[in-house]
């Protein structure tokens, strides 16, 4: 059976948070997928970040 990451050393890893991504991370607490929408091209990006990879 594989382990999961963070069981492999023991030890968890944590991921640092920016405002951007709060809805993404807040999400994942209720057990879903937030994803970014550009409303500029009307295309989605994942993962979360400050400005579009679309404009």
């Amino acid at each position: 059976m594989a382990k999961a990451l963070n069981d492999t050393l023991g030890v968890k890893r944590t991921v640092k948070h920016f405002d951007f991504s709060e809805p993404y991370w807040e999400g994942t607490k209720q057990k879903k997928l937030v994803i970014q929408y550009c409303k500029a091209t009307g295309k989605y990006q994942h993962f979360p970040r400050p400005v579009s990879i679309f404009t």
